[in-house]
C-alpha cells in the first residue's frame, strides 16, 4: 500500500521508475501476477524509451520470468535476448543462456545455437552451475 501511495504521489510530480519497479516486485512477491506483469512491463517500456534502449535487469529479469510462467515464451525470450545484447556485463552469460533455452522451446534452433555459443564463451570458471546448465542445453539441442 505504501508503494502504491508513493507511486500515486510521484506520478503527479515526476514518474519514479525505481519506485514503480519496487511496486512491481512487491506485487510479484504478494502473488499478484497480473499487476506485477503490468507494472514491470510499463517500467521496462518507459525506461527503454527514455534511456535509449536501456533495460534494467532488476526489473526486466523478473518480468521475463513472470511472462514465461504465464506461457508468454516469445515475449519472455525477447526480453532475455535484449538483455543478452545490452544488459549488465556480469549477467551476459546468464541472459544468453536463458534466451537460448527459450529459443529452443519456441523452435528457433539457429538463434538458439548462437545464444548458447555466446553463453558458453562468456561463462567464467566461477559458476559451475551455469556451466552445467549450458552443457545440459547443448546436450539437449544435440
Amino acid at each position: 500500500e505504501a508503494l502504491e501511495q508513493g507511486v500515486e504521489v510521484m506520478d503527479k510530480l515526476r514518474p519514479d521508475f525505481r519506485l514503480l519497479g519496487e511496486l512491481g516486485l512487491a506485487y510479484r512477491a504478494a502473488g499478484k501476477t497480473d499487476q506485477a506483469v503490468g507494472t514491470l512491463r510499463s517500467v521496462v517500456e518507459a525506461m527503454a524509451t527514455m534511456h535509449e534502449g536501456f533495460y534494467d535487469p532488476r526489473v526486466t529479469v523478473p518480468l521475463a520470468q513472470l511472462l514465461e510462467e504465464k506461457g508468454e515464451l516469445a515475449d519472455a525470450c525477447t526480453l532475455w535476448r535484449h538483455l543478452a545484447e545490452v544488459g549488465d556485463p556480469a549477467g551476459l552469460a546468464e541472459y544468453n543462456l536463458e534466451a537460448a533455452r527459450l529459443l529452443a522451446a519456441t523452435g528457433e534452433p539457429v538463434l538458439m545455437r548462437n545464444h548458447l555459443a555466446r553463453a558458453k564463451e562468456l561463462a567464467g570458471g566461477d559458476d559451475p552451475n551455469l556451466r552445467e546448465r549450458i552443457a545440459a542445453l547443448e546436450k539437449e539441442a544435440g
